[in-house]
């Protein structure tokens, strides 16, 4: 019987969290089957998505694959505004191989545009292609120590290894960007922010409002905060803190210059606010565009990664030339989490 793609209720949630533990392996304490967590990702209230965003395919009333899509507005340079996903909580049975991306091309163009893909297993980044998945421009992922000691007494990894890297964190955390006289940040709900990201210059943005800051803030696995940045008392961007266990992730940010000194500045403010907490022992940023890459350099951030981003166009709406600018609110990385420290420096 061919499989049918259905699109989820709250009915469902135990059906989906017991389908999702199985192939994840995951425990029913974990955030993938905790009821209130899924609530929030696939059924509370967004204004960019009407109605539910987790859809499941199913063979004779078995699950053989799952995935809720993570919205976005894109907008690109030129044409008319796209409506985008990432497709996250996104498994397949194995008994059932490529249930899982044929869910992704049911979800497109029926509901959306765009579907974009970042990481995953190597497997699937392989098979990607073969589904019609073209490569855009990278992003790249950074990182930064903070506070060496008390990463060390709480890092992931402690052997006979750990003093060379507090000796090594211990430079790298005194390597810093002074603040120019004029920039500073405070914090804001949204509502008062203006210099939302614009396309231009060959750059493709996601949309951003106050609402959708509103909507990350009911997650209950985070603690963040939106701040404005302002130069001279105008408005010069933003940035979004994300707080988990012993870490902070600048989860978005735009710089309305653009240049690599303004987001330089921008970048050095979050590190400021990242230090007023006072159990964040690392800080961390994802990057496409090259001046904010630049600027995360000369704040003392180094790479400790990058992924190509693809993304699946069955209407080819979108140029592949233009550098999409993708931030960790793009898909679930800015709140997922282990409940405990797991630091990338």
């Amino acid at each position: 019987m061919k499989p049918v793609l259905v699109r989820s209720s709250p009915e469902d949630a135990s059906k989906i969290a017991a389908f999702l533990c199985q192939v994840f392996h995951a425990g029913p304490e974990d955030a993938v089957a905790r009821p209130e967590h899924m609530h929030w990702k696939y059924w509370a209230e967004r204004e960019d998505w009407p109605g539910s965003r987790s859809f499941r395919l199913e063979r004779e009333g078995v699950i053989v694959a799952h995935g809720a899509a993570w919205p976005s507005e894109v907008r690109p340079p030129s044409g008319p505004v796209l409506r985008g996903a990432q497709v996250i909580d996104w498994a397949g049975e194995p008994s059932a191989p490529g249930a899982g991306l044929a869910l992704m091309k049911k979800i497109a163009p029926e509901y959306v545009d765009l579907i974009f893909a970042l990481g995953g297993s190597e497997a699937t980044r392989k098979i990607l292609p073969v589904f019609g998945f073209k490569p855009f421009n990278e992003i790249l992922f950074f990182a930064k120590p903070l506070r060496p000691f008390s990463q060390v007494a709480t890092h992931q990894r402690r052997d006979w290894r750990s003093p060379a890297r507090l000796l090594r964190n211990l430079g790298w955390s005194w390597r810093s960007t002074r603040l120019a006289p004029g920039w500073t940040s405070r914090a804001v709900d949204g509502g008062e922010i203006r210099s939302w990201p614009e396309p231009g210059g060959g750059v493709t943005v996601l949309g951003r409002d106050a609402q959708r800051f509103r909507y990350f803030a009911r997650c209950a696995s985070i603690r963040s905060q939106l701040y404005m940045v302002e130069r001279d008392g105008g408005e010069a961007g933003y940035f979004y803190l994300v707080f988990v266990p012993g870490q902070a992730r600048v989860a978005d940010a735009w710089s309305t210059a653009g240049d690599v000194g303004s987001w330089m500045q921008i970048y050095a403010l979050a590190i400021t606010r990242a230090l007023e907490d006072r159990g964040t022992n690392e800080i961390t940023a994802w990057a496409g565009l090259e001046s904010a890459q630049g600027g995360l350099a000369q704040c003392g951030f180094e790479c400790r990664g990058r992924e190509r981003l693809m993304i699946y166009d069955p209407q080819k709406a979108l140029d592949p030339s233009a550098r999409l600018h993708f931030q960790m609110v793009d898909n679930d990385a800015f709140f997922r989490h282990s409940g405990r420290a797991e630091y990338e420096t």
